[in-house]
């Protein structure tokens, strides 16, 4: 409930250079090179197969290099962690065993495990873009960068502090009122009950505010 029907300040995330951060840059470059971390290791230009399992654990994957045609093993002593984003993870789960079985049984892959959701339900982000007036300076909103009127190149070469905004000041989310559901149908209304109803902490919209 905390989470909806509130508004708050955009979480910027910048380096002390000014410019927005990654998880590379930010966390693993620095511990790779520090000395510290010796069990730390990353493999670039490497796709992953599969992952292994013992049974029902997993116990490492099956990846491939990308200059090399040969299939090579990383085993793990506890713990495998797969985080290849909303459209890569569930393909190396169906590729591992693991997913909708009659989809498996097609691609001749062994079943680990039955779980037909994985790779389904897929949803568009859905957006509506608004003008609205503003108070902003020219400075305060990257107008200029969207519309062209500023040479971006330009920009990176003087690293001008604008490169490290992402132009939201703040976002909210927000729950319709039991009249508004009311008055957008029965369709929208079965919906809302078979999705939103019973799940308090699940907004329906999020509304961003962009100095543009």
């Amino acid at each position: 409930m905390d989470a909806v029907n509130g508004v708050q300040r955009a979480m910027r995330y910048v380096d002390p250079e000014g410019r927005r951060q990654d998880t590379a840059h930010q966390y693993l470059f620095p511990r790779l090179g520090d000395g510290r971390h010796p069990n730390l290791h990353v493999l670039l230009q490497s796709r992953v197969k599969r992952v292994l399992f013992d049974g029902k654990r997993a116990v490492g994957i099956e990846y491939q290099p990308v200059q090399a045609g040969t299939l090579r093993l990383a085993k793990a002593r506890k713990m495998v962690i797969l985080s290849c984003g909303a459209l890569g993870s569930p393909l190396v789960l169906e590729r591992s065993g693991i997913g909708n079985p009659d989809i498996l049984r097609s691609a001749s892959v062994p079943i680990v495990a039955e779980v037909p959701s994985v790779g389904s339900h897929y949803q568009d982000h859905q957006v509506m873009c608004y003008a609205y007036k503003s108070c902003l300076e020219p400075g305060e909103t990257i107008d200029a960068v969207w519309t062209g009127r500023l040479d971006l190149k330009g920009l990176i070469e003087r690293n001008e502090p604008i490169l490290s905004w992402s132009a939201v000041d703040a976002y909210c989310k927000l729950r319709p009122s039991m009249t508004d559901i009311a008055s957008l149908g029965p369709a929208f209304e079965m919906e809302w009950e078979r999705e939103y109803q019973d799940q308090e902490d699940r907004p329906l919209t999020m509304v961003v505010p962009a100095g543009g």
